[in-house]
């Protein structure tokens, strides 16, 4: 579905999510839009956005809560750029969340270090929780530059991690991207990378998605 102008209304994304055998969806936009309201779906398993138009802080928390509590989802391509804390909001969600097998996201190239290092040592925290991601990539990884100690902390991350199989999400020096294919999916760990979702056991995703994103900004601006 290609918008020329404009996003996509609410009454037609929730049209969308009511329909039974809704499987994939693929959208550009030209506007930012609450595309959390396609994560209500109990189907969806793919979702790609596409698109030039940024979209904003308050668009991406509004995902983290159903993000959270979905069993169903296992690919997610936000081609839009989002914000360093955005990025952040959405790594976070994959500590609880065990479905998504595939994150691909643009991420802004303008933010501090410490605000880079930030989101990498929750991205390594991601790492040695979450057994189920198998490819995390930043189309924008050129611009992203870490301090040489959030890089090994995500290498040691990765060798502790039984399921990665792609990831880039930032610029690598040679010796980064030597160490890490060497690391990457070990052959001994492969039968292990489906073991984590359970469809049957689906959290309510009915939530107060407001209350649960003011929990989250001032945890994160703390």
């Amino acid at each position: 579905l290609r918008m020329m102008q404009g996003g996509i209304d609410a009454t037609t994304l929730r049209t969308l999510n009511t329909l039974p055998r809704l499987a994939e969806v693929s959208l550009e936009t030209k506007e930012s839009f609450d595309i959390s309201l396609l994560l209500r779906s109990t189907t969806l398993r793919k979702l790609h956005l596409g698109g030039v138009h940024p979209l904003s802080n308050a668009h991406v928390m509004a995902m983290v809560p159903l993000l959270e509590c979905n069993t169903v989802l296992q690919e997610l391509d936000l081609e839009p750029q989002i914000s360093f804390l955005g990025f952040k909001f959405l790594a976070h969600t994959l500590r609880i969340n065990r479905s998504v097998r595939v994150l691909q996201v643009n991420i802004e190239s303008t933010a501090s270090r410490a605000l880079i290092n930030q989101v990498m040592n929750e991205i390594a925290t991601v790492l040695t929780m979450n057994s189920s991601l198998r490819s995390l990539n930043n189309g924008n990884h050129e611009s992203l530059r870490p301090s040489t100690n959030s890089c090994r902390r995500i290498l040691r991350a990765l060798e502790s991690n039984i399921s990665m199989e792609h990831f880039h999400l930032f610029y690598e020096e040679p010796s980064f991207t030597a160490r890490k294919k060497n690391t990457l999916m070990k052959p001994d760990c492969a039968s292990n990378a489906n073991r984590n979702v359970d469809a049957s056991k689906r959290t309510d995703c009915s939530v107060d998605t407001t209350a649960t994103t003011n929990v989250l900004c001032s945890a994160f601006e703390a």
